[in-house]
């Protein structure tokens, strides 16, 4: 009986520590790569990736350092990953990066400054018909302004410069029907609720202006013969005018927009041809080969300068 106990190894505590320590690495949960997202070095998503690695990685309990740091490096790219490229898979380095991290790309008043910026940069959307690009627009004002909030600031800060700067985004026609709903608290909540209801309308009343031209584009053979007079009219004639988009006239009846000069500027803002009034290519480029019927120059009827001067003696022969 003592032999056998001689030959049998006693477990001492510091080797049930060991076991144990074993047994946790073996059974050590692991997270799956789908659950986290990634962040490559840009301060407007750091708040929404620090949110949700936090919440699955950074306080689960059950996790080593080294885990969390392998997890923080795999869920990193391009200058974020870069930045905490020279450390090894160590515990003491979880926090180190980490830290690292929010530094860099942390700072609340640097996130700050970076959605003031967004909001600045905004691009207006000139014609009032393509909601696709109000929506846009209304869509990252919504991102910067929630983020702006999230981090604390109050829309009372900034909203006397901000709203009349979003307003000017806007095509004339949907300012002018968001500023008519203007009320004495008109700050950021306001505005974009205010737009969000006419974006809703507008959305469900009709398809998007750019949509529909862009399939009738499409739908134009290359060798569509677009030589003739009478072509042009009658394409013409079924859509609506190119100057005021209300009336179903030719362009050049339009009554709402007379002056030529100011006909050139809209068809300038909107990216229209001089020639052939469509989207999408310049004059020069312009396959369509009529000319003007007044002066018989490469531009389209309703921009001649020549109208006024037919137009005045016209009326000076019945004087």
């Amino acid at each position: 009986m003592q032999l056998d106990e001689a030959l049998t190894p006693k477990i001492t505590g510091a080797m049930q520590t060991a076991v144990s320590a074993s047994s946790v690495d073996v059974f050590r949960p692991r997270l799956r790569k789908l659950a986290l997202r990634r962040f490559n070095g840009d301060r407007k998503s750091w708040m929404e990736f620090w949110d949700s690695f936090e919440g699955v990685v950074h306080s689960n309990q059950q996790l080593s350092d080294r885990d969390k740091f392998e997890y923080l490096r795999d869920s990193l790219e391009g200058k974020a990953k870069h930045s905490i490229a020279g450390f090894r898979l160590t515990e003491a380095n979880d926090k180190v990066a980490l830290q690292m991290l929010k530094d860099r790309f942390g700072r609340e008043e640097e996130i700050s400054r970076v959605h003031y910026e967004g909001l600045t940069k905004l691009q207006p959307v000139l014609n009032d018909k393509d909601i696709t690009k109000v929506r846009k627009l209304y869509n990252e004002v919504e991102f910067h302004h929630r983020a702006l909030q999230a981090l604390g600031k109050k829309q009372e800060q900034y909203s006397d410069v901000f709203v009349p700067m979003i307003e000017s985004k806007l095509p004339e026609n949907i300012r002018v029907s968001v500023l008519a709903k203007k009320s004495d608290l008109w700050n950021m909540n306001e505005v974009l609720a205010v737009l969000a209801t006419e974006i809703n309308i507008r959305e469900k009343s009709k398809p998007t202006y750019a949509k529909r031209e862009s399939q009738s584009y499409s739908r134009m053979p290359a060798e569509r013969d677009l030589s003739t007079a009478s072509t042009l009219l009658v394409a013409e004639e079924k859509r609506k005018c190119a100057y005021c988009y209300e009336e179903n006239y030719s362009s050049e009846e339009c009554g709402k927009v007379i002056s030529p000069k100011e006909r050139k500027e809209i068809l300038r803002r909107y990216g229209r041809c001089y020639v052939c009034l469509k989207r999408g290519h310049r004059a020069r480029d312009c396959r369509n080969t009529t000319k003007c019927k007044n002066c018989q120059e490469k531009h389209h009827v309703s921009i001649c300068g020549n109208r006024e001067r037919i137009r005045y003696s016209k009326v000076q022969d019945f004087m």
